[in-house]
C-alpha cells in the first residue's frame, strides 16, 4: 500500500509539474503575438527616422515598451483562462490602442472641434479599447483561429519589410562611423608665415529668415537695425542671396566643399561631406587649429552626426547619453507621446535636459566664442546654432517661452529677434578679442530661411500665407577686410563663400559658382 500510494503522489506531482509547465509555455505563446506588434511599432518609428537616430541611445525605451507588451499579455492570460489565442488577439487590440492614443488625441486636437485633455480622452480611449479586446469572446473557435494565424503572418512581414529599411542605413552609418574614426589631424601643418593670416569665424543661424523676408513678409522693420550694425563694421551683405535648396545637410555639405553636391541624397554622404571636408583639410594645410561648436550633433538635431575633424570640439551636452536619463532623447519622446503614456511624457517635457542644454548651448556660445584660448592663431572658429529654428524657446529679450509655444510659427519671430541680438553679441565679441592691427573674417549666414514646417504638436500654428520660396531666401553678410568688395554680388551663392575668401586670402583660383 505504501508503494502505491508513492506512485500515486509521484504521478500526481508530474502531473503537477507537467500542467505548470504547460502553462509557462502557454504565457509565452500568449506573448509571442503582442510582442511582435510592440516589435513592429518600434522599427516603423525607427526606420522612419534611422539616418539620425542612435540604436544604442534608445535601446532602453525598446525594453521598456516590450516589458508592456508583455505584461498585458500576462494580465489578458489570465483574464481569458488559459485561452491563448483569444487571449493574445484580445492583448493586441488593447496593445494597439496603447501605442496610438497620440495619434487619437493630436488628430482631435487639430480638428479643433471640442477641448481635449488627458483626464478626459485617455479614459475613453482605454475603455473603448478594453471593450473592443473583450468582444473577442464572443468571436467562435474558428474565427478566432483564423484571425490569430493572419495576424501572426502579416506582423512578421511588416517587420521584414522595416529591417529592410533600417540594416542597410545602419551598415552606412557605421561604415561612415569607421571612415570618421580614421580621419586623423595632421602634425605636419604648413607653418611657414601662418602668423600673418587672419582667424576665420564662421556662424551659422539655422532657419534665420533673409532681411527681406523679415521685412516683407514679418513686417519686422528694425531689421534695419541690425543691417545698419553689420554695414558699420565692415561687412558686405548680400541682402538676394539664396540657398539653393532649404536642406541645412545640402547647403553646408556644399559649402564646405565649395560645389554643389547631388539633390537629393542620402544622409551618411552629407553627413561624411560635412565631417571631413575641404575647407578643413585646406585649412589646417596652411597652418589652422580648427574650433567646432555644432548644435546640429544635439537631440534636437542630428545625434547620429558625426563631429567634425576639429582640434577642439565644444559642447554643453557632455556625456548625456551615459546618464540615466532615458527620456531626454526627441527620438524616445516621440514614441511615448504616441501612446497611453503621452500625458507623462507632456509633463516631463517642461524640465526636459534637451531644452536645458540648447538654452545653455546659446548663452555658452555668446560667452566663449570671444574667449578661445585653448588653441593658438590662426583659428578656424566654426558655429552652428539651432536658432530661430524650433523650437522656439525664446522671446526676443531671451527669455524663455511657455512650453506650449514651443512648436508655434507664430512665435518665429520673437526667437528670430533674439536671434540676432545673439548674433551681434557674438560680433562684438570677436571683434573685442582680435587685434585691430590684424582683423579676422567674419562670416554670419543661416542655412535656409524659415520653412513654415508642418508638426504634429497639438499646439502648432502655422504661418499664414507664408510664400513657399521663402524658404530659400537667407541672411548671408561676410566680413572680409582687405579684399575687393567686387568679388561678392547681392545674389551671392553661399557655395562660393570660401571660393571667394580662399582666393582673395591666398590667391587661390577656385572656380566662383
Amino acid at each position: 500500500m505504501c508503494g502505491l500510494k508513492s506512485k500515486v503522489q509521484s504521478i500526481n506531482s508530474y502531473i503537477k509539474k507537467t500542467k505548470i509547465f504547460r502553462r509557462i509555455i502557454d504565457l509565452i505563446r500568449n506573448s509571442f503575438l503582442p510582442v511582435i506588434i510592440v516589435i513592429y511599432f518600434l522599427l516603423f518609428h525607427y526606420a522612419n527616422n534611422v539616418s539620425i537616430v542612435s540604436f544604442s541611445r534608445s535601446f532602453n525605451i525598446f525594453l521598456i515598451f516590450l516589458g508592456i507588451a508583455l505584461l498585458i499579455s500576462f494580465i489578458f492570460y489570465f483574464i481569458f483562462r488559459g485561452d491563448f489565442k483569444r487571449a493574445s488577439i484580445g492583448a493586441s487590440i488593447f496593445l494597439i490602442f496603447f501605442l496610438t492614443y497620440g495619434l487619437f488625441y493630436d488628430w482631435l486636437s487639430k480638428i479643433n472641434i471640442i477641448l481635449i485633455k488627458h483626464y478626459s480622452l485617455l479614459p475613453l480611449i482605454l475603455s473603448l479599447g478594453l471593450c473592443l479586446s473583450f468582444l473577442i469572446n464572443y468571436l467562435n473557435q474558428k474565427t478566432i483561429k483564423n484571425l490569430y494565424k493572419a495576424l501572426i503572418i502579416i506582423f512578421p512581414v511588416l517587420i521584414g519589410y522595416n529591417l529592410v529599411r533600417i540594416i542597410p542605413a545602419e551598415i552606412s552609418k557605421a561604415e561612415l562611423n569607421k571612415m570618421n574614426d580614421q580621419i586623423t589631424i595632421s602634425d605636419h601643418r604648413n607653418t611657414e608665415g601662418k602668423i600673418s593670416f587672419p582667424d576665420i569665424y564662421y556662424i551659422i543661424l539655422d532657419e534665420a529668415a533673409g532681411f527681406d523676408v523679415a521685412r516683407n513678409y514679418f513686417d519686422y522693420d528694425q531689421v534695419d537695425t541690425f543691417v545698419e550694425f553689420l554695414d558699420e563694421k565692415g561687412f558686405y551683405v548680400a541682402e538676394n542671396s539664396q540657398a539653393t535648396y532649404p536642406s541645412t545637410l545640402y547647403q553646408l555639405s556644399s559649402i564646405f566643399n565649395y560645389e554643389p553636391l547631388p539633390y537629393p541624397s542620402d544622409t551618411p554622404d552629407y553627413f561624411l561631406a560635412i565631417s571631413d571636408n575641404k575647407v578643413v583639410r585646406y585649412l589646417r594645410e596652411k597652418g589652422y587649429q580648427i574650433v567646432v561648436l555644432n548644435e546640429m550633433r544635439s537631440q534636437l538635431g542630428y545625434p547620429t552626426m558625426p563631429k567634425m575633424n576639429a582640434d577642439l570640439s565644444l559642447s554643453i551636452e557632455g556625456n548625456q547619453e551615459n546618464t540615466n536619463m532615458i527620456f531626454n532623447n526627441e527620438f524616445v519622446r516621440m514614441l511615448g507621446k504616441q501612446t497611453m503614456l503621452r500625458p507623462l511624457f507632456d509633463q516631463m517635457e517642461a524640465a526636459t535636459l534637451i531644452y536645458e542644454n540648447h538654452a545653455n548651448t546659446i548663452y555658452f556660445a555668446m560667452e566663449k566664442i570671444g574667449n578661445i584660448s585653448e588653441v593658438s592663431s590662426p583659428k578656424f572658429v566654426y558655429f552652428h546654432l539651432l536658432i530661430p529654428h524650433v523650437p522656439f524657446m525664446f522671446n526676443h529679450l531671451g527669455f524663455v517661452n511657455d512650453q506650449n509655444d514651443f512648436y508655434d510659427w507664430n512665435y518665429y519671430l520673437d526667437n528670430y529677434r533674439f536671434s540676432l541680438r545673439v548674433a551681434e553679441s557674438m560680433i562684438r565679441s570677436i571683434f573685442s578679442a582680435s587685434d585691430p592691427d590684424k582683423p579676422p573674417i567674419i562670416i554670419l549666414q543661416s542655412d535656409h530661411g524659415a520653412r513654415n514646417i508642418p508638426s504634429t504638436d497639438p499646439y502648432h500654428h502655422p504661418l499664414e500665407d507664408y510664400p513657399e520660396e521663402y524658404a530659400s531666401h537667407i541672411i548671408n553678410a561676410i566680413y572680409l577686410p582687405h579684399c575687393d568688395e567686387k568679388l561678392m554680388s547681392q545674389d551671392m551663392n553661399p557655395i562660393n563663400t570660401f571660393s571667394i575668401i580662399f582666393n582673395c586670402l591666398f590667391d587661390e583660383e577656385i572656380s566662383i559658382r
